[in-house]
């Protein structure tokens, strides 16, 4: 190639970055510019998401109200009906249906109550109200009287046991239009709301001419149906190529889609296309004319060059000053030099040879120098090696030991001498290795840490970590196998999970307390004023009984004949209960305000025992009456300051597990036993729960204090027992809970509280 070619190569090598600069510019402007807008329009369909559901919720509570009124349940329809023009006052241009079961409509708050009314038309959603019991929303529908279309949601009304009617309300989908119009979205912009079966309801553009048309996945991906927030390229339903937005409303199944015009990306791209060209055009031609020129002007000196060496040669002078170019002149200055240079070293090569043969003496006096201090840091890596706590054997690729530290040694009692050349496998036959893994290790150069094992060492269960590196010495192949006792770890990563996973528990509580303590209250009051509107011992309650044609006695004789009463009562008596594990979900939210006093553990555990052994549900559903419970202590009271009630509860829960654990045994033991011990040892009071049940796996025995990890039938429990039990003991009482348990061996829990009277902080 010639000098000419190269330069005009390297114009273009010049210029293509610069090409190559302007087309990243335009891919990355053109996609951040893209990724601008869908942000945009995702913010937006989220928005316009939300104020759908919003507005939806709006009608489900209204509904769910209305469905509880007198009117309704006595039977006054006329009042009824008064009643939904006063709530449609809310939400203009909707009406409220009362429907039964056929189908026929039974109020219509359009009509005038009285006036005859037909079925409902969309009676798929009517039948699916009274098939599930539970609120339905209906696509889009043109309405049996006014033709209008509309959207209804219809709530189950409860009668007893039974679902009496459907109470629905039904809306112009112009509302949704509207609420799409008010975003003033930017121009070009087409907002669309779509029901669950791919009906448009609402438009922000061309709204009448599209609603109740069905799209295809050309229009809408399905993935949009799926909860998955993406964008995609289609043409609309007015034949306009979009790039569009989804939301998904995980309540009721609508999306909202947002569109935006391509041209918003295209035209931008078709500006900096033109620009590109243009400036990447002129910027060639600059380049590509001035490598030419300069290539000319370099061929010229060349040749010049070329005729000053054959000068050079026959020692003819040779005038530098006829040189163009600087770089030609110091060129031709350097030949000139280097022919006489060559004559001079020449002269030198003689002295080098005799410089040579000294410099060998002192390279093997170095040599043997340095054989030494290589010898005596072998021995010292050596020394490191021995010394270090891990087991490091190196084989070859057929598992047979070619080194050994003394740790490895001593592990299985022998020399190191004795091991090498043994097969690995034989002398650490409890370590899962396999020829396998060393010549994949050795094959492919890389480490291999995916080793974890369990082994049994003087009978205690040890971890161990085991990591494969590639070694190649002395041009053989083999590998170091590297055994780390991680116990110390494995323990300690137990405990630190443990500990995260009960600060969660606090937080949790709290939150799930404060959201039942409202109902539970309302429930509490409104039963509690129901009891008193027909006690005979208020003298206004008979008074109105006898207003009303009867007498107080007769309505109490009515409402004991048919259980009222008796069903209030059990209602209040399960609202105490609730309440009483609300106030005890909130004491373990915060700092624990409980009183503390000095109590003896035993008379603590066997209050908790009695409890147990007189639950009715635990001797029915799980054989507690085959159950031996016997509490031991060395009856001298072991007094220390504790919240008894709490102190309570966590033996309850401890007991009442062992009940189920001795139930669910598939081969049940002679004589099922629990054994309570009470003892005093190092400053603490310890009580310990024994059973004979099937015992836990590792695995049960790591998650057993975990909210809500439950090994019990569903209905049988919570998983919420040893959580707030650990709670209560680690976080209140500043104690500590354990279990000891294998499978088929039975389980211990064993609580210890400190006897004196400090007491941590408690914060969540």
């Amino acid at each position: 190639m010639s000098l000419r070619s190269r330069l005009l190569l390297m114009a273009f090598l010049c210029v293509l970055p610069v090409w190559l600069g302007y087309g990243c510019i335009i891919y990355f402007s053109y996609d951040a510019k893209r990724s601008e807008l869908i942000g945009h329009a995702q913010d937006t369909a989220r928005a316009l998401r939300q104020a759908v559901e919003t507005k939806l919720a709006g009608v489900d509570s209204a509904l769910v109200a209305l469905g509880t009124s007198g009117s309704l349940a006595s039977g006054d329809f006329a009042a009824f009906h008064t009643q939904t023009r006063t709530l449609l006052r809310e939400f203009e241009g909707a009406d409220i249906i009362l429907a039964a079961p056929d189908g026929q409509q039974v109020v219509n708050s359009y009509r005038e109550f009285g006036d005859p009314l037909p079925k409902r038309k969309n009676i798929d959603v009517l039948r699916k109200v009274y098939d599930t019991g539970r609120s339905q929303l209906s696509g889009p529908f043109k309405g049996a009287i006014t033709g209008r279309w509309l959207v209804g949601i219809d709530q189950p009304v409860w009668s007893g046991a039974t679902i009496a009617y459907s109470l629905g309300m039904t809306f112009p989908v112009d509302s949704f239009e509207k609420l799409l119009v008010d975003q003033s979205l930017p121009a070009g912009w087409v907002a669309t709301i779509l029901s669950a079966e791919r009906v448009v309801l609402a438009r922000s553009f061309n709204s009448q001419v599209h609603v109740g048309k069905h799209v295809d996945e050309t229009i809408v991906v399905a993935e949009a149906y799926q909860g998955v927030e993406v964008a995609s390229e289609s043409t609309n339903l007015d034949g306009n190529r979009m790039l569009n937005a989804y939301s998904m409303s995980p309540t009721y199944g609508w999306v909202v889609l947002v569109g935006m015009p391509m041209s918003e990306l295209e035209a931008p791209l078709r500006r900096w296309l033109i620009w590109a060209a243009v400036l990447s055009a002129l910027l060639a031609l600059s380049v590509f004319g001035i490598a030419r020129i300069n290539s000319m002007a370099i061929s010229r000196e060349f040749t010049s060059l070329l005729t000053s060496i054959g000068r050079f040669r026959r020692n003819d002078p040779v005038d530098m000053g006829s040189f163009n170019l600087r770089e030609a002149r110091d060129l031709g200055g350097v030949l000139e030099a280097t022919f006489r240079q060559i004559d001079v070293e020449a002269a030198g090569r003689m002295a080098a040879q005799k410089a040579l043969e000294r410099h060998k003496e002192n390279l093997e006096e170095l040599v043997d120098a340095r054989t030494g201090e290589l010898r005596r840091a072998n021995l010292y890596i050596r020394n490191i090696i021995d010394s270090m706590p891990s087991v490091l054997v190196c084989v070859d690729r057929d598992m047979n030991i070619t080194q050994i530290n003394d740790h490895a040694a001593k592990m299985i009692g022998m020399t190191r001498e004795e091991c090498e050349g043994r097969p690995l496998h034989e002398l650490f036959p409890h370590f899962e290795l396999s020829a396998d893994n060393v010549s994949r290790v050795i094959f492919e150069r890389r480490p291999d840490h995916s080793v974890h094992q369990e082994v049994s060492q003087d009978g205690e269960k040890r971890h161990v970590d085991i990591v494969i590196y590639p070694l190649v010495t002395n041009c053989v192949d083999g590998a170091v196998v590297r055994v780390d006792d991680v116990t110390d770890r494995v323990r300690l990563e137990f405990m630190m999970m443990q500990a995260e996973k009960m600060m969660s528990l606090g937080g949790m509580a709290a939150g799930i307390a404060h959201e039942v303590n409202n109902p539970l209250s309302i429930i509490l009051q409104s039963v509690q004023i129901a009891q008193r509107r027909v006690s005979p011992e208020l003298e206004a309650n008979g008074q109105a009984a006898r207003d009303a044609g009867t007498d107080l006695e007769a309505v109490r004789r009515y409402l004991e004949d048919r259980g009222i009463l008796t069903s209030l009562e059990d209602i209040r008596e399960a609202a105490g209960r609730a309440a009483n594990i609300v106030k005890t979900m909130l004491t373990f939210s915060r700092k624990d305000d409980s009183p503390k006093a000095a109590c003896d553990m035993a008379a603590v555990a066997e209050s908790a025992v009695a409890d147990v052994q007189n639950d009715v549900h635990l001797r029915q559903n799980h054989g507690l009456g085959d159950v031996s419970i016997r509490i031991e202590h060395d009856g001298l009271g072991h007094p220390t300051l504790c919240s008894e009630s709490l102190m309570h509860q966590v033996f309850v829960n401890i007991l009442r597990n062992a009940v189920y654990a001795l139930d669910s045994q598939e081969e049940k033991v002679r004589r099922p036993e629990i054994v309570v011990k009470v003892w005093k040892a190092d400053g603490q009071v310890n009580v310990s729960v024994s059973d004979t049940g099937p015992g836990m796996s590792p695995i049960v025995a790591r998650r057993v204090f975990e909210p809500f990890f439950t090994t019990k039938k569903v209905g049988d429990g919570t998983g919420l027992g040893m959580s707030i039990s650990y709670f209560i003991v680690t976080k209140i009482h500043g104690g500590s809970i354990s279990v000891d348990s294998s499978p088929e061996s039975g389980t211990t829990f064993t609580v210890s509280l400190p006897l004196s009277c400090a007491f941590p902080r408690t914060t969540v």
